[in-house]
């Protein structure tokens, strides 16, 4: 018998919301928001929700094994703050990723944001993670499932990318009916509900 997941919208001061931020940094390894570190992505993570930001995470037993990280339309984006929050986390992911990669990224971070900028109406899909031990049990498809409805009850589109290389998220997106939308050197961005 399997176990079930249960997915819910954390708050600010949810006791999952430092277990998520490190699941994401884990996870999600190769990014710079990953390099600052678990302490920033929880500071960051706060900071969005309680400027009206979703994060929805998944448990199994009581433990986060997946989240997702919903930027919400017509909310303050916080871009300073997330930039200037726990600076010296920076150097950490200069660091760690290399000079040449940090910046290739962060290229690619401020192409895909100009692109989104040009949608309609949309809440935005920062990052999805999921556990490697529970990984193809549904979870990005439970979280995803998730956004989706928020998004329609809101009545916006909803976007979000990924890494060209990442065929499997790809498929996923594809899958609920996302659709490319456009191409940076690195990333593809997915839409669901663009006429």
């Amino acid at each position: 018998m399997t176990e079930s997941i249960h997915v819910e919208r954390i708050a600010p001061d949810s006791t999952h919301l430092v277990h998520a931020a490190r699941l994401h940094a884990d996870c999600m390894p190769e990014t710079i928001t990953s390099q600052r570190g678990a302490l920033t992505l929880a500071g960051i993570y706060r900071r969005l929700l309680r400027h009206g930001h979703s994060i929805y995470v998944a448990t199994k037993r009581e433990n986060v094994v997946g989240g997702i990280v919903v930027m919400e339309h017509q909310q303050h984006r916080s871009t300073l703050f997330t930039l200037v929050h726990r600076p010296q986390s920076w150097l950490g992911a200069i660091r760690q990723l290399g000079v040449a990669s940090f910046f290739q990224q962060l290229r690619d971070v401020v192409a895909v944001q100009r692109i989104a900028s040009k949608l309609p109406a949309h809440n935005y899909i920062v990052a999805v993670y999921v556990d490697s031990a529970t990984r193809r049990a549904g979870v990005a498809r439970q979280l995803l499932t998730q956004a989706m409805e928020s998004a329609r009850a809101r009545g916006v589109v909803l976007a979000v990318d990924t890494l060209q290389s990442n065929s499997a998220a790809q498929h996923l997106y594809r899958s609920l009916g996302f659709m490319e939308y456009q191409r940076t050197k690195k990333s593809v961005i997915f839409t669901l509900g663009v006429k």
